[in-house]
């Protein structure tokens, strides 16, 4: 599209409203303008944007994670009528199914393009010390998310990572702060046909 679009939250702990209050902001490479009065997700509290953007390059959607304690709910945003989830909806946001979990504040959204025709990953964190970060994930074909089980990804507590290479076809995660658990320097790969692995630990 030629376009930048940039989501994020306002933090009332530093001097932001209570109520969200940040549209979606969009660059046009075309034309060389700002537009700063797009949509917003939803009204309400919100702290953080951190790793919480996902985009769907196939589609063209964005995703954006709302920052809460406990907060499951993703928001998606339809540049386009299409594909059918969307009809109706080009340029505007809609909210998700809520994600199956009691989320951290801040964990890691991604969009694996080749897994099962297109999944939406979230990381949740390790849960302060629990030894295990939840991951999930939304199949728009499904309409529900699922949790990848079988396998624990104890990583840091909060402030993970995860991110989608279209070169490679995976997707790595992990990572993060606060450290309680001492796993954030821990990192995994999951590849197009779903197998995770993890890989050398972050030196940092």
């Amino acid at each position: 599209k030629r376009k930048f679009y940039i989501q994020t939250a306002t933090d009332p702990d530093r001097g932001g409203p209570l109520t969200h209050d940040a549209p979606l902001i969009t660059y046009d490479d075309d034309t060389n303008t700002w537009a700063t009065n797009g949509p917003k997700p939803f009204n309400g509290l919100a702290y953080h944007g951190y790793d919480h953007l996902a985009w769907d390059d196939v589609n063209e959607v964005l995703y954006f994670r709302r920052a809460v304690y406990g907060m499951n709910t993703v928001y998606r945003y339809c540049v386009n009528d299409t594909p059918g989830y969307c009809t109706g909806k080009a340029g505007t946001w809609s909210v998700l199914p809520p994600m199956p979990c009691y989320c951290q504040i801040d964990g890691g959204l991604t969009y694996h393009a080749t897994l099962n025709g297109g999944t939406l990953l979230y990381l949740d964190g390790d849960y302060y010390g629990s030894g295990r970060g939840g991951l999930f994930g939304f199949r728009e074909s499904m309409g529900q998310w699922t949790e990848f089980t079988g396998t624990s990804f104890p990583d840091g507590d909060y402030g993970n990572l995860a991110e989608y290479s279209p070169v490679k076809q995976v997707a790595i995660f992990g990572g993060g702060a606060g450290n309680v658990s001492g796993n954030a320097r821990n990192l995994w790969k999951m590849t197009a046909n779903g197998t995770v692995s993890q890989i050398t630990n972050a030196p940092f």
